[in-house]
């Protein structure tokens, strides 16, 4: 009888307390919600905000003529070539990707390499092609991006320093003139998550053709 009336007596006091109590983290996520809808408020995974980061800094620097080149580990281990380049092991953001191909960059000419969702180091020297009938009017960045994915599983992105023009390689083969809507399927479908005690790592995924 005493247990059934406090928590008869209790509940609209409990009611009233908790807004109280947690008004500041209740106000925050409100306003979140608000700014971004309930889609924006649930967090993303690493691979999915990996992929916007890596689209919207595509797009930022292909609006500025900003040349650049982001090549995506998968289950292909890259050690080699980021080891001739500087490591970094930092979280990716579009800030720090557009700072690392700035014109006067000394890292600028090289490629940042994505390894577990974090830019794993910069100013990487890739393999070009083996092919010597790769078009000509590929420079070097696209080159790079076509060596790589010749002798790995990884995808790379390039942003050319002279149309601002975003292409895809994969598997050896350029796919030029992505827009922001292809450019973010493409990577959706080749990437997903993978766990395994705890981790995780980038993994293959078939390509809906």
């Amino acid at each position: 009888t005493v247990l059934a009336w406090l928590f008869r007596n209790s509940l609209p006091a409990l009611l009233i307390a908790i807004p109280i109590l947690f008004q500041p983290e209740l106000r925050r996520t409100l306003e979140r919600i608000g700014r971004v809808g309930i889609r924006g408020w649930i967090a993303p995974s690493p691979v999915e905000q990996t992929i916007d980061t890596v689209v919207k800094a595509s797009l930022n620097l292909s609006q500025r003529r900003r040349g650049a080149l982001m090549v995506l580990e998968r289950s292909t281990g890259l050690q080699e070539y980021m080891a001739n380049g500087v490591e970094l092991d930092a979280a990716a953001s579009i800030e720090l990707l557009t700072g690392l191909f700035l014109p006067d960059s000394p890292l600028h000419d090289g490629a940042a390499i994505f390894r577990h969702g974090r830019i794993a180091a910069c100013g990487c020297l890739l393999p070009l092609p083996q092919d010597s009938q790769t078009p000509s009017q590929w420079g070097t960045r696209h080159r790079a991006a076509i060596g790589i994915t010749e002798r790995s599983d990884a995808i790379a992105v390039v942003v050319s320093e002279e149309t601002g023009r975003i292409s895809l390689a994969k598997d050896g083969h350029l796919y030029t003139g992505l827009d922001e809507q292809t450019l973010r399927h493409r990577l959706t479908a080749l990437l997903s998550i993978n766990t395994n005690h705890g981790g995780w790592w980038w993994t293959r995924r078939k390509e809906q053709q």
